[in-house]
């Protein structure tokens, strides 16, 4: 027997995404018998559980002729598929839409989740400064919503920002909260999610075996959750590869991110191999990839100030040194400092610093 619209809810609220998408009644005559909210429920399951295109065609469907919270659900989706195809400009888009409907509607744990997700998202592309007043409105929604999981992310989601800020024992406090809440209400993909950011936090704290051993926790999870963090994960461990001096490791990791990750992955995975490249002396491979990773912002600018897309500039300065270009060098380091600094992104700040003073000496 299919999956009720009920059964399909307990499961999603227990991140628990495989057992929905693994029932089988999706084709398209099974799901003309079933509700919209049915419908997009589980385009929102295939999604979680790594299964985007299935997803995309049932919510550009169903966007198009739905209404009300069905319609900001569908406007959600969108944005995370557009996020995971490294569309960010489009992603806000979403988000802003299905966060508007979601408000006028009174519908507090939707509105909650999508200003959450657009937070995330944002915290990628401004300072601290700026980011400040945005949490302020996230918390206002959070509380007012009143949900476990939307509380447990938000608090996942402040502590990344701690970790960016060099914070790393609030970051730490704001993980065991989320952990805490995780416990009090089951959710293995938020408990997945959990083990991500801690390993994000290790990084920042140079706590490299640590990192993977969160790595690892958070793949054996994907047997219940599915495929959506492989790429991140592999990109984790890339870095931490690297990190630990295992060049080979790294680059298996990074080239695994770009074989079966989503393009937002590969994004980041080319970023990370070209610092295993420049840091194994292939420096033809180090540039050849550094332009793959720059033919994103072809498609969306927004890209540059990105984690991943800012960074890139420190291994482009790295890469200049190496070849002895240091007028080049000089020049790339300032303009990327400038950016840094707007972003108070304090470790890049501190990286490139040390470089131009390389490059200048």
């Amino acid at each position: 027997m299919p999956l009720t619209l009920e059964q399909m809810w307990q499961l999603f609220r227990a991140g628990r995404y495989l057992e929905i998408v693994d029932d089988g009644a999706h084709s398209d005559r099974e799901l003309a018998t079933r509700s919209a909210e049915h419908r997009v429920l589980l385009a929102h399951a295939l999604f979680q559980a790594g299964r985007s295109e299935r997803a995309r065609e049932i919510v550009d469907r169903e966007r198009e002729r739905s209404t009300g919270i069905v319609r900001a659900r569908c406007e959600l989706i969108s944005g995370m598929l557009c996020r995971d195809d490294a569309q960010y400009s489009k992603a806000l888009q979403h988000y802003n839409a299905a966060f508007q409907i979601g408000r006028d509607l009174a519908e507090d744990v939707d509105t909650a989740w999508t200003a959450l997700y657009r937070f995330r998202l944002l915290a990628q592309l401004h300072s601290s400064d700026e980011l400040a007043p945005m949490l302020a409105e996230v918390r206002r929604h959070v509380a007012k919503a009143g949900n476990a999981h939307v509380s447990s992310h938000m608090h996942d989601a402040v502590a990344l920002m701690e970790a960016a800020n060099g914070r790393i024992d609030e970051a730490r406090r704001h993980l065991e909260i989320s952990s805490s809440l995780i416990r009090s209400f089951p959710n293995v993909a938020l408990e997945q999610i959990g083990y991500v950011s801690a390993s994000f936090v290790d990084f920042f704290d140079c706590r490299f075996h640590s990192a993977v051993s969160n790595l690892n926790a958070a793949r054996k999870l994907s047997s219940v959750t599915g495929s959506k963090y492989t790429g991140v994960i592999d990109c984790n461990l890339g870095h931490a590869a690297l990190s630990l001096g295992r060049l080979d490791a790294a680059q298996n990791h990074f080239r695994s991110a770009l074989h079966h990750g989503t393009p937002s992955d590969r994004f980041s995975a080319l970023e990370g191999l070209a610092r295993v490249y420049v840091a194994s002396g292939e420096l033809k491979s180090c540039a050849e990839t550094l332009d793959s990773h720059e033919s994103f912002l072809l498609h969306d600018r927004t890209l540059a100030v990105a984690f991943s897309g800012r960074w890139a500039s420190a291994t482009r300065v790295r890469l200049l040194l190496k070849q002895g270009e240091y007028h080049e060098a000089v020049g790339t380091a300032k303009r990327a400092l400038e950016s840094a600094r707007a972003l108070t992104d304090r470790i890049l700040v501190n990286e490139l610093t040390c470089l131009l003073a390389e490059a200048l000496v």
